[in-house]
């Protein structure tokens, strides 16, 4: 296998592993993976005096996905997603209304829609910006609706 884009200046190897069994087709359940993997990582934390990781369930953002740490690391360029949580971590410091809040970060080019169900509550936040939308759930807990009036 070869390997496109920048590489490292040290020695790594990539592994390549697919969950389709060779011999009858058939696929290897990853159902509750990412928590067993968690549980590991505290494992491994403790038996080795490790810092610990804060797990998903205690961060307020989600973590960066692979592409776009490698779009960074390869280009230097950040992406829009890290720059709408800039954004909006500015524009929530000082604990502004939810209007203030808005209007601080439409006045930035960052479009907000706040989505309501048919009884008039509120369903959803999204956010954009030049273009590329992010509901405030694929961005993390603090930046749903709920999230920003908790925060």
């Amino acid at each position: 296998m070869q390997s496109e884009g920048c590489d490292l200046d040290r020695d790594h190897i990539h592994i390549v592993a697919s969950r389709i069994r060779i011999l009858d087709g058939t696929t290897v359940t990853d159902s509750w993976e990412y928590p067993r993997s968690e549980k590991v990582i505290r494992e491994l934390e403790k038996q080795y005096q490790l810092t610990p990781t804060p797990s998903s369930r205690e961060r307020d953002s989600r973590a960066p996905t692979t592409g776009e740490m490698r779009r960074v690391w390869c280009t230097g360029e950040v992406g829009t997603r890290e720059q709408l949580l800039t954004q909006i971590k500015q524009s929530a410091a000082d604990s502004p209304t939810m209007t203030e809040f808005m209007k601080q970060l439409q006045a930035n080019g960052v479009n907000v829609r706040v989505g309501y169900t048919l009884t008039g509550k509120v369903k959803g936040i999204s956010y954009a910006l030049d273009g590329v939308a992010f509901s405030g759930t694929k961005l993390g807990r603090a930046y749903t609706f709920p999230g920003l009036q908790k925060h």
